[in-house]
């Protein structure tokens, strides 16, 4: 028998991350808010950690018809495309396709979240997002990055990056500093110079955190990571047990081993970073 979460226990948080793009409205942080930060929610559970059914998800639609909800959000389904044929499908489809054609509410619906690995599927899109009624989402990258504006007097190049999420943001105010390469990021290898600036440090050997607190201690503001190897990987700070609020971090983040190297390579060719 499937175990009982607590009332107000999700269990796993994909339904408070989608919520919260919803309609966010943080009263610490005002410009971090949702897509629709004054909605109210009605929220259905359908699923517990050990399973899930289909039988859920219809009486979910259908108490969110009775309690007169405008738009059912439905971050779920599978990657099967149209699952044309199958009792679940005719009867999710059938059930509110009238509803929805008459105006009472909007569904919209996980198109998957393969991003570009999307492109090893069969098919295009999930179920039951394929059903030409369903407002139909999907993630087109599900790699979150962000990118550098790096210039020189002769190139300027996009320059994709990972942030550690232990970490704060590269603000504009440290990307005014200069770079100064540290190796690996051993302490002999980190000099002096670094003091105030952006340390550059390749990946291996130690610990992303070893590498920062390395860092850290010659004055470092930020590090920049380059892999190794072929693509990039976020950078992890801290340990399963400890408290982020235990730790002290600057910002870190971790591009291509080919940008590393190009960094390595314009440091000192009057380098800028925006």
């Amino acid at each position: 028998m499937a175990r009982r979460l607590p009332p107000g226990m999700h269990g796993y948080g994909h339904g408070t991350h989608v919520a919260g793009i919803i309609g966010g409205n943080s009263w610490i942080n005002s410009d971090k808010i949702g897509m629709a930060p004054n909605v109210t929610f009605y929220i259905y559970k359908v699923f517990t950690k050990e399973k899930s059914g289909a039988r859920n998800v219809l009486a979910a639609i259908d108490r969110a018809f009775n309690d007169g909800c405008d738009v059912i959000n439905m971050s779920l389904g599978h990657k099967g495309g149209s699952a044309t044929g199958s009792s679940y499908f005719t009867a999710l489809t059938e059930n509110i396709r009238e509803a929805i054609e008459d105006g009472s509410f909007l569904v919209v619906a996980s198109a998957g979240n393969d991003g570009t690995r999307g492109r090893k599927l069969s098919y295009s899109t999930g179920s039951p997002a394929s059903t030409f009624e369903f407002f139909s989402v999907a993630a087109s990258n599900d790699r979150p990055f962000e990118t550098f504006l790096a210039s020189t007097d002769e190139e300027e190049r996009h320059i994709d990056y990972s942030l550690s999420p232990h970490s704060g943001p590269f603000t504009n105010d440290i990307l005014l500093h200069d770079m100064v390469p540290c190796g690996i990021g051993k302490p002999s290898e980190v000099p002096a110079s670094v003091n105030g600036k952006i340390a550059l440090i390749e990946r291996g050997e130690m610990t992303f955190r070893e590498k920062m607190e390395n860092a850290m201690a010659k004055g470092a503001i930020a590090v920049i990571l380059y892999n190794h190897s072929a693509g990039r990987i976020t950078p992890s700070l801290i340990t399963e047990n400890e408290n982020l609020n235990d730790v002290d971090t600057i910002p870190v983040c971790m591009v291509s081993k080919t940008d590393g190297l190009w960094f390595l390579n314009n440091y000192q060719e009057n380098l800028l970073l925006c």
